[in-house]
């Protein structure tokens, strides 16, 4: 991942480097600048075979940093957990599912998967700081608690 300052000082944006074919035998590689709505800055976080990126997003008028996901180089908003503060996705599967975390108010993290464009905090009791950080595409989410401690894991 690349970052680049802007004139304003604020991070202007994060690239993905991605193998493009070549005929010879070294490699090259091609950036791709990673976009949000107009008034963020979004940094991407995962990349899957398909094309789709998960990350943040910054809203720059009020800070607040909200999970994000998309197609190609655009992130879209996802949202925060229903009286979050902050939202940040991980991983996303190949079938468009994404995880992060994110807190409910408290400033602690949940871990999140989205379900009917909606973020789904699944850990509402939330006493164990968990963090989800990937996804596989049979619904298993993987992740661990914060800080550092045994894995977990569960299906969707």
């Amino acid at each position: 991942m690349m970052f680049r300052l802007s004139p304003a000082g604020s991070l202007a944006l994060a690239a993905l480097l991605s193998a493009a074919p070549a005929s010879a035998q070294t490699p090259t590689y091609r950036v791709t600048e990673i976009t949000g709505a107009a008034g963020t800055v979004c940094a991407a976080t995962a990349l899957n075979d398909s094309g789709m990126t998960a990350g943040a997003c910054v809203a720059m008028s009020s800070g607040t940093l909200t999970a994000a996901s998309g197609r190609k180089a655009t992130l879209n908003n996802l949202g925060l957990l229903p009286f979050g503060h902050y939202a940040v996705a991980t991983a996303v599967n190949s079938l468009g599912v994404t995880v992060g975390d994110g807190d409910a108010g408290d400033w602690q993290p949940r871990p999140f998967v989205t379900y009917e464009g909606q973020l789904l905090n699944i850990d509402p009791q939330g006493g164990a700081n968990m963090r989800a950080i990937g996804i596989m595409d049979n619904d298993i989410i993987f992740g661990s608690p914060s800080p550092g401690g045994s894995t977990i894991s569960g299906r969707r």
